[in-house]
């Protein structure tokens, strides 16, 4: 209930969200402090990339400092099937 809290607290969902807990894709090495992990910080350019798909480039941002995503779904659908 807390992360739902959270990420309903600061965006606009014109379509509704997904929340996704976990990825393939995390560094390993603690970042700053031994034994604390690692996390991302505002600025950081995150890159993911595949030989098959091509890269994901993402710069790190605040929910609060990222423009809300107004267009929705189905526009984004619509779009992506244009193409």
């Amino acid at each position: 209930e807390e992360l739902v809290r959270q990420a309903l607290s600061e965006h606009q969902y014109p379509d509704g969200f997904a929340l996704m807990l976990g990825t393939l894709f995390a560094p390993t090495q603690d970042r700053d402090v031994p034994g604390r992990g690692f996390t991302h910080r505002t600025g950081d350019v995150v890159r993911i990339s595949s030989e098959r798909l091509g890269t994901l480039v993402n710069r790190v941002t605040t929910s609060k400092s990222a423009p809300p995503w107004t267009t929705g779904i189905a526009t984004l659908m619509a779009n992506l099937a244009g193409r």
